[in-house]
C-alpha cells in the first residue's frame, strides 16, 4: 500500500470496535477479508477528509489481496467525492469493482455515485453494460444503481429486460435482482407483477422479489395483497415442478 493508504488503514484501526467487528462479520460475509469493525459513518467521514486533503488518487490505487474490508469500503465511499467527466469516474468504477467482494461495499459504491444522480443520461449506457459484466458484484452494482438512479417509467422496460437476461448465478446478485424488482414493483405494481410472474425464468428470485415487497411494507394494501397472491402462485408452480 502507498502512504495515503497506510495512513488510512492506521486511522481505521484506531476507530475499530470489537463489538462492531463481531456484528459486521455476521452481517456481511466478505469472502475471507479481515474485518476490523469500523462504523460506516466514520468511514465516510474519513473518505471526505482524504478527498479534502487531495489524497483521492493515491487512495484509489489497487489494494493488496490482504487488505481489510474497511479499506475496500473506504474506497467505495470515496466515489462520493470524485469530480470530473462521467467517463473518467466510470473508468475508475471498472478498475475498482473487482476489489468489491461483499454486498455492503457494493451497495455503498452505488450509493456514492453522486455523478450518476447528476448525469443519469451519461450513466445509463454504462449501467446497462454492467449487466453483462463477468463479475457478479458488477452485475449487482447495476441492479442497485437501477434502484438509486433509474427507478422510473423511462427506464422500466429496459431495466426489466436487462434483469431478465442477467445470469443470476451468484447469491448476492440474485438478491440484488429481487431487491430491484421489489422497488420497481412499488412504483409500477401491475407491469412488474406481470413480469415477475410470467417473464422471469428464475422463480426463486421472482418469489423473493414479492417477499421483499411484503417485508418493506411499501405500496398500498391492494398492491401488497397482489404481491402475496403472485408469490403464492409462483411458489405453487415451483412445487408442482418438484413433485413432477
Amino acid at each position: 500500500m502507498n502512504k495515503v493508504q497506510q495512513e488510512a488503514l492506521s486511522t481505521l484501526e484506531g476507530m475499530a470496535e470489537e463489538g462492531y467487528r463481531t456484528f459486521t462479520s455476521k452481517l456481511i460475509p466478505s469472502e475471507g477479508r479481515r474485518i476490523i469493525g469500523v462504523r460506516i459513518p466514520r468511514i465516510r467521514a474519513l473518505a471526505a477528509r482524504i478527498a479534502k486533503a487531495g489524497g483521492l488518487c493515491d487512495l484509489m490505487a489497487p489494494l493488496p489481496p490482504s487488505a481489510c474490508y474497511e479499506m475496500v469500503m473506504l474506497k467505495a465511499c470515496a466515489f462520493a467525492h470524485m469530480d470530473g467527466p462521467s467517463g473518467e469516474i466510470q473508468a475508475q468504477v471498472l478498475r475498482f469493482i473487482t476489489e468489491v467482494d461483499g454486498w455492503g461495499s457494493c451497495d455503498s459504491l452505488a450509493a456514492s455515485l453522486k455523478d450518476a444522480r447528476a448525469h443519469p443520461d451519461e450513466w445509463w449506457p454504462f449501467v446497462k453494460k454492467l449487466f453483462s459484466h463477468p463479475y457478479p458484484y458488477a452485475r449487482r452494482l447495476a441492479m442497485v444503481s437501477c434502484i438509486w438512479f433509474f427507478c422510473d417509467k423511462e427506464h422500466l422496460e429496459e431495466a426489466l429486460s436487462l434483469i431478465g437476461r442477467c445470469p443470476l448465478s451468484h447469491f448476492y446478485e440474485r438478491m440484488g435482482a429481487a431487491w430491484a424488482l421489489s422497488m420497481y414493483y412499488v412504483r409500477f405494481p401491475q407491469r412488474v407483477g406481470e413480469f415477475v410472474e410470467h417473464g422471469l425464468s428464475d422463480r426463486k428470485v421472482a418469489a423473493k422479489a414479492m417477499s421483499k415487497v411484503l417485508e418493506s411494507r411499501q405500496g398500498s394494501a391492494a398492491d401488497r395483497a397482489q404481491a402475496r397472491q403472485i408469490r403464492g402462485r409462483i411458489m405453487g408452480r415451483a412445487s408442482e415442478r418438484v413433485d413432477a
